[in-house]
């Protein structure tokens, strides 16, 4: 046995079976007083069924609390609690940060945690330096402190069993991370006050690292990079777009940050132009138009200083344009905005991981071999991996985190519920009563046929019943025709009563409408500047 190495085997041949451990205990003349985390004998089936409900009190931090909550993503699954997410990430205990005074040009008070934030990401953009990645754990490796003049600990790897005396370092530290506070405690200023600490960036002695497994995740084709150097892209949902042109103006002082909007009819093609901004705003829908294999988007041949995904769950599915777009972009630091960086699945994590260049997380075979299945196995080596890598990757605060003396970091009025009644139309009704009874056959046919336990069927009745009280196009549009030709009638029944209520005149003009739709069937967009929706599934073209 080899105790110097430290690298991480090939995972494809690895036998679990195996007990290094206790050889390597002999070979120091050791004796083991206390159990290996992770031996077989710990995942025994009553252990593991206390570990999946939540219920594990060994008091280890790293422990899964929940279970199988969001395994493989199905039809009728629905999001984690922030409760379930609070337990698996976790908050951070904002009294351990420090405070970093915001820069001058930022026109807000920040508030304490918000100062701490500013600190955490600060330090983060300026990576990790040689002496502090010498100390640095890798996530697959547990420490086992021993009473030996020869070696300090004993370093395990929890999968192969392989051990070693020497430190095995985490590698592939990224710069950046992710930001997930939960909705309402200001990830905008904070990211503002980043961004006008360092609007483009200066040098930093960080870690070099081997990019071979960031190329595999950059999909162009050319061997050149631009010599282009940009500040921020800030990328985020169209309806966003707005708000962030508006908090950048009202946090920062006049002149402090010059602003560009890429979107729409103020869409350029000038390299030139959109370096020279600090910031550059655009949208997802933009930015996965814009994106070709090759990596020769305007976006893809500037070399920004940073770049921010607001909302960035809306890159969950890795296999997707838009992912697929965020991944090859070409940055020094990288930022993920998100109070839900989970939502369904584990592998939600694994997208982000590939964004912010994580390695070697954002490469598939480690994550499905170490984390991915693992996991589903039952094995909850997976989650605690899942926790390590997290722990220095993301802060996340609720409004129940408390500051250094005792106190909530946000103190909020009592929420105040108003629950407003909308009366139908006579049209409307009828439409709603034709389409439930029509569903109410469909729901006993399923019990005829003994499929009612599946519970994506009930769930999409369920779905379309709530999308027709919005809009009948909603739910004849996406099915055979002559399958609603009894509804068709009840629908033109409403649109008339609609327009003889006066209601269309909030509509735009049909002019725009067709301006829009070209644009949509051209590939030019894939967002509706009406609705604020994805036009990418499944679209529908309402009056």
């Amino acid at each position: 046995m080899d105790n110097s190495s430290c690298d991480m085997l090939d995972h494809a041949n690895v036998n679990f079976s195996s007990s290094p451990l206790h050889q390597m205990l002999t070979l120091l003349k050791l004796k083991a007083s206390n159990k290996d985390d992770f031996s077989l004998g710990d995942l025994s089936t009553t252990k593991l069924q206390r570990i999946l409900r939540g219920n594990h009190n060994s008091g280890d931090e790293s422990t899964p609390v929940l279970g199988q909550a969001f395994l493989e993503q199905g039809p009728d699954e629905q999001a984690i609690s922030e409760a379930a997410l609070n337990k698996l990430v976790g908050t951070a205990e904002t009294f351990d940060l420090e405070e970093a005074e915001p820069p001058s040009a930022l026109v807000s008070v920040l508030k304490p945690y918000q100062k701490q934030a500013l600190f955490w990401m600060s330090k983060l953009e300026k990576g990790m330096d040689a002496n502090e990645a010498t100390k640095t754990l890798n996530p697959c490796w547990s420490a086992y402190n021993i009473a030996d003049k020869r070696a300090p600990a004993l370093y395990v790897n929890l999968f192969t069993g392989q051990v070693t005396t020497q430190f095995p370092r985490a590698t592939g530290t990224a710069r950046g991370g992710i930001l997930a506070d939960a909705m309402g405690l200001g990830k905008t200023v904070m990211t503002i006050a980043l961004i006008l600490s360092n609007p483009r960036g200066e040098c930093s002695n960080y870690v070099e690292r081997d990019t071979k497994g960031l190329r595999d995740h950059r999909t162009r084709s050319h061997t050149s990079r631009s010599s282009v150097r940009g500040g921020t892209l800030i990328v985020c949902p169209m309806p966003l777009l707005g708000p962030w042109k508006d908090e950048l103006e009202a946090h920062s002082t006049p002149g402090a940050l010059s602003v560009f909007v890429h979107y729409g009819g103020d869409k350029t093609d000038n390299l030139m132009l959109m370096a020279q901004h600090d910031v550059v705003l655009t949208t997802y829908g933009v930015l996965s138009a814009a994106y070709k294999a090759n990596g020769s988007s305007i976006f893809h041949r500037i070399d920004w200083y940073r770049i921010v995904l607001d909302e960035a769950h809306t890159i969950k599915s890795p296999k997707t344009k838009g992912a697929q777009a965020a991944f090859g972009l070409n940055s020094e630091c990288r930022w993920c905005l998100t109070g839900t960086p989970l939502q369904n699945n584990l592998e939600d994590l694994y997208s982000l991981f590939c964004f912010l260049h994580v390695e070697p997380w954002c490469n598939a075979n480690w994550w499905q071999k170490l984390i991915q299945k693992p996991y589903e196995n039952g094995d909850d080596r997976g989650l605690k991996i899942v926790r390590a890598i997290l722990r220095p990757l993301m802060l996340r605060k609720t409004k129940e985190t408390k500051d250094k003396i005792g106190n909530p970091i946000l103190v909020l009025p009592p929420a105040h519920i108003e629950v407003v009644e909308c009366e139908q139309s006579e049209h409307e009704r009828d439409f709603y009563e034709a389409f439930l009874r029509r569903s109410k056959v469909q729901f006993d046919k399923f019990v005829a046929q003994g499929s009612v336990l599946n519970y994506a069927n009930i769930l999409e009745l369920l779905l379309r019943l709530r999308q027709c009280c919005n809009h009948p196009f909603l739910v004849i549009s996406r099915a055979d025709p002559q399958k609603y030709a009894a509804l068709d009638q009840l629908a033109q029944r409403f649109l008339e009563g609609v327009q003889s209520s006066g209601r269309q005149n909030a509509l735009p003009s049909r002019a725009y409408v067709e301006e829009v739709v070209e644009e949509i069937r051209q590939g030019a967009t894939t967002e509706c500047p009406i609705c604020l929706e994805s036009a990418s599934d499944d679209p529908v073209l309402t009056p």
